[in-house]
């Protein structure tokens, strides 16, 4: 545990300031943040500026919480985690919304080796013409299949 810069408490406060790239690390105890003025009545969580969690309970007219295990959004907005495979029907919308404020999309569009894009490409050629080769023969386009 951290203790406080200026007594020898338990640091519970923890401040970070980048100026021009210098990083200044604070560490306090409740008291001196409060005498120092560093304390802020509001709290707030990470997925609250991410997301705007605040906007999005107040227009959520579906499910508040989870059948299955009980999760509710107010839960998955502070602490960023759902609780069951369930969770992610019932909150789609949020977790959608999310996803796109953090990352402009829901789906992954991430690095992908060449060499893999290329036997996918053959991979998928390859069931193509398998899939037409099945199909001719059921039709009894026999010609079709040979070839």
């Amino acid at each position: 545990m951290m203790k406080c810069e200026f007594c020898d408490a338990d640091a519970t406060v923890h401040l970070t300031k980048v100026v021009e790239g210098a990083v200044n690390k604070l560490h306090l105890c409740a008291s001196c943040a409060s005498e120092k003025g560093y304390t802020n009545a509001t709290s707030f969580s990470v997925s609250d500026i991410l997301l705007g969690a605040e906007k999005t309970l107040a227009k959520r007219k579906g499910p508040q919480a989870c059948p299955n295990c009980g999760m509710t959004l107010a839960r998955f907005k502070k602490g960023g985690r759902l609780g069951c495979a369930r969770c992610y029907d019932i909150f789609q919308p949020d977790v959608e919304e999310l996803l796109r404020s953090m990352h402009a999309s829901v789906k992954h569009h991430g690095r992908f080796p060449q060499r893999a894009w290329q036997t996918q490409a053959l991979r998928h050629k390859l069931e193509t013409l398998e899939a037409r080769l099945d199909q001719a023969v059921a039709d009894e386009h026999y010609e079709e299949a040979a070839r």
